[in-house]
């Protein structure tokens, strides 16, 4: 009975890589199995866990949005468990907390910060009216604030009359496939763009 499954991720990983298998994503769910107290004098408490792996043309926010994802599905963005290990005791503590040098760091598009992302006044009005649109889907709740700085990023490169897709975003902003095509498939459903014939297919244009 395992006690973790990153094992069983990391071997499948690896059979794939050794098989020349190129982009890979997987994911499993599976049992494992926590003691209570060492040595055992009852049977392991039984959990169920899901576990992502992946490599390949994709990076740490390509799986930031995987998660993100799921959490949103799941409705749990807002609220995750974990034990505090050191006292046994099992509380709430928000999940995109800071820390870790502030990678999970959950923040708000009116929060001052680094790289002007509440600066809405820097961009063209039409743009920024595009991107009041993107700051009421994340007070919504609808996307995260992670796949908001990637449309705010798009919408800021490029322009209303370029035709552009999930290889221009790419190769420009030098996104992972699944964090370009996750943003398209965003920008398109809160209608900040539009499908061009003529260009090939899954092609767009800022509206």
């Amino acid at each position: 009975m395992r006690t973790i499954s990153l094992n069983g991720m990391l071997t499948s990983l690896a059979t794939n890589y050794n098989r020349r298998n190129k982009n890979v994503r997987l994911y499993e769910m599976a049992n494992i199995y926590i003691p209570k107290e060492l040595p055992l004098k009852e049977l392991p408490d039984e959990r169920m866990q899901l576990t992502f792996g992946m490599y390949g043309s994709c990076d740490f926010y390509d799986m930031k949005g995987v998660v993100e994802t799921v959490l949103a599905k799941c409705q749990m963005r807002e609220k995750a468990l974990f034990e505090e290990k050191n006292h046994g005791l099992v509380r709430e503590k928000p999940l995109f907390e800071e820390e870790n040098h502030g990678l999970l760091k959950e923040q708000s598009l009116f929060e001052a910060n680094n790289d002007g992302f509440a600066n809405e006044k820097s961009m063209p009005e039409q743009k920024a009216q595009l991107l009041e649109i993107v700051i009421n889907a994340v007070e919504d709740k609808t996307i995260s604030s992670t796949i908001a700085g990637n449309v705010k990023e798009v919408l800021e490169t490029f322009a209303f009359d370029q035709i552009f897709g999930r290889k221009e975003i790419k190769s420009v902003l030098h996104y992972g496939d699944y964090r370009a095509g996750s943003t398209i498939e965003i920008m398109h459903q809160l209608e900040l763009i539009e499908p061009v014939k003529g260009h090939g297919k899954g092609k767009y244009r800022i509206k």
